[in-house]
């Protein structure tokens, strides 16, 4: 009785899988497709090769001189921003700078003769 319970379940099972199946092959066999073969290299065209209609490489080697020559440009970049941004952060405290003491001495001046008259 125990292995006619297997088979009936076993049974019910492949029935259940063959109806899915059935019922979304049109979706589940694209996917198979698609899954399980190859892609298919890129077609060149004259447009976007550089070297006249062959495959564009995914990436390019540097030399070592290329790198360094590049390393240092954006070094150069880097800071001449950290200076821009030194000089106008100096130039914001220098307009919001209290005025200097020639020109506080002088604004004191009227205010002390007046006092006095």
């Amino acid at each position: 009785m125990q292995y006619l319970n297997i088979a009936f379940a076993l049974l019910a099972v492949l029935a259940w899988g063959g109806l899915f199946f059935v019922y979304y092959r049109e979706r589940i066999i694209p996917w198979f497709v698609n899954r399980f073969t190859r892609d298919k290299p890129p077609k060149a065209s004259e447009e976007n090769s550089l070297f006249g209609g062959a495959a564009p490489l995914p990436f390019k080697y540097e030399t070592e001189e290329q790198a360094k020559e590049k390393r240092e440009k954006e070094i150069a970049l880097i800071e001449a921003a950290l200076q821009a941004e030194k000089e106008a952060a100096m130039k914001e405290d220098e307009e919001e700078a209290p005025p200097s003491s020639a020109a506080q001495s002088k604004e004191d001046k009227p205010s002390s003769q007046k006092t006095s008259s």
